[in-house]
């Protein structure tokens, strides 16, 4: 059984800004699963443990602690303790707009590298989050998805789901909500000093490139190759500046985010799906099934067949 797939986790949904949901993990023996999406992700525990897995990174949150993901970002996660429940909100890159904290654009917090985020920092941060989370997950009424496997039972809120029993203002609500995190995750930021002098992303430069992160999947939903040329003319841009917009906003050259995303779609497919692996390679715009076995063995240390045996369990942090 994986944790919480795709399939739960499609916050926001499409045409939304935003999405706010509350995970219950019942069992620490669950696989860590790799996600990317094309919102912002604020995680804050409320009970038990996770581990958040980027790559060449894991941090270990406890009740209280915040990590920061960045909008197709992947990372992967796991439940360390049973038990365990964390507050997510996911948010489009135009739900928060141009705030600045000390003249550092919000997105700077997301786009700095995993290691160097904004974390919880000292007790009483730490109190102050954790009731802020409960607030939130009390806040709106829900809407309870449960997945079980034997005595395993995965379940996801979803908090103010239906418009019809939200509280008033509830955008406005969650938006300072955010706000509030950030603020406050900023303040104690050890490197705010070091993100205040490098070059700012900004949210020109996501808008930028989004037609190029929008390239990747066809109508009937396969992950197409797309190449850089491919890329900078749907941007409008020259190869150099869609090269040099793209590092600075999404941390990594365009080939290798274009190259783990199809390995992240060909690794779903062979979990959720009976396709043959030359099939998915075919889907995810692989040359042939040797090429894509070549590439998912650099990244996953897993040939395709054993991932889909083991399930995802095995795999952790091993990454191209």
């Amino acid at each position: 059984m994986r944790s919480l797939g795709p399939e739960v986790l499609q916050h926001p949904q499409p045409g939304a800004l935003f999405g706010v949901i509350i995970t219950h993990e019942g069992s620490a023996r669950l696989p860590c699963y790799e996600d990317v999406h094309p919102g912002f992700e604020i995680v804050l525990m409320l009970t038990g443990s996770q581990e958040r897995h980027w790559e060449n990174c894991v941090i270990a949150l406890a009740p209280g602690d915040v990590a920061l993901v960045n909008a197709w970002e992947p990372h992967r996660w796991r439940p360390t303790a049973p038990n365990t429940t964390a507050l997510v909100i996911q948010c489009m890159p135009g739900f928060i707009g141009n705030v600045h904290f000390d003249g550092v654009h919000w997105l700077n917090l997301f786009a700095t590298e995993p290691p160097l985020r904004p974390g919880t920092v000292g007790e009483d941060l730490r109190r102050r989050l954790l009731a802020l989370g409960h607030e939130i997950s009390g806040s709106a009424s829900s809407r309870t998805i449960r997945s079980a496997a034997g005595a395993v039972a995965e379940a996801v809120d979803f908090i103010g789901e239906s418009p019809d029993e939200r509280p008033p203002a509830w955008e406005t609500t969650v938006r300072l909500w955010v706000t509030q995190i950030l603020l406050l995750l900023y303040q104690r930021w050890e490197h705010r000093q070091e993100a205040a002098r490098r070059p700012q992303v900004s949210s020109s430069h996501l808008a930028q490139i989004l037609p190029a992160l929008r390239l990747g999947t066809s109508d009937d939903g396969e992950a197409i190759r797309v190449s850089v040329e491919e890329a900078a003319d749907a941007c409008g841009l020259s190869i150099t500046q869609f090269r040099s917009i793209f590092r600075r906003t999404i941390g990594v050259s365009f080939g290798r985010f274009e190259l783990r995303r199809r390995l992240i779609e060909a690794a779903r497919l062979l979990l959720t799906t009976g396709e043959s692996v030359q099939e998915i390679a075919e889907h995810c715009g692989f040359t042939d099934r040797s090429h894509l076995h070549r590439m998912f063995v650099q990244r996953y240390a897993k040939t395709p067949a054993g991932f889909r045996e083991d399930g995802g369990t095995e795999v952790l942090s091993h990454m191209l």
